[in-house]
């Protein structure tokens, strides 16, 4: 599967319906927030692993929450529990040069 087929699958059940949520999944590409191990498998959609006990979460939860959310140009976020810094790279596409996206994220044990 690559990029496109996942946006197209989200589309098709329904839960991505934004045009600027599908625009930032295109610009934004998970792959680049996967283990080097694991980018063959990164438009599969799944939650993997990231190390440190987390994982980058499932694209269809990912774009759930964005569509709930509808963040927009301009628009101030806090995103707790940054991960793989996906969703805080599709978050500053979505609230563009005008906004702010904060993140952060504690590591306590090793990876």
């Amino acid at each position: 599967m690559n990029k496109l087929e996942l946006v197209s699958k989200l589309k098709l059940q329904g839960v991505l319906r934004s045009p600027r949520i599908e625009a930032a999944l295109v610009e934004v590409d998970r792959a680049d927030f996967v283990r080097l191990e694991d980018k063959e498998y990164s438009y599969i959609d799944t939650a993997m692993s990231i190390g440190y006990g987390q994982t980058i979460s499932q694209p269809y939860t990912v774009v759930f929450m964005l569509e709930l959310l509808q963040a927009g140009d301009g628009h101030k976020v806090m995103d707790i529990g940054t991960g793989s810094g996906w969703q805080a790279a599709l978050l500053s596409s979505l609230v563009g040069d005008s906004g702010k996206v904060h993140t952060i994220e504690i590591i306590t044990q090793p990876r």
